[in-house]
């Protein structure tokens, strides 16, 4: 499995799994709801590029040195959307 479809797979799979927890958690949703779009679109981008790659003779991914660190950071954005709390107003 190439890195293309490693991202396509990891954005899939961490936007499905933060919609399901943000559906069971209402209180998660809204801090959620940012990770998982990006997530989603970052999936059919790669989707796309992926197509793309398989027309053009030599194709140069240099945009996956952004698309993999992106993937990381929305990933772990989500995890710590999960596991810290809110901070309560005093």
């Amino acid at each position: 499995m190439d890195w293309e479809h490693c991202v396509v797979a990891l954005s899939a799979l961490g936007a499905i799994t933060f919609a399901a927890v943000a559906v069971q958690r209402p209180e998660k949703r809204l801090r959620l709801a940012i990770p998982i779009v990006l997530l989603l679109l970052l999936a059919i981008y790669e989707t796309l590029m992926l197509r793309w790659e398989k027309t053009v003779h030599a194709p140069i991914r240099l945009d996956l040195m952004v698309e993999i660190p992106l993937m990381f950071l929305l990933l772990a954005w989500g995890i710590a959307a999960l596991i810290f709390p809110l901070r309560k107003p005093q």
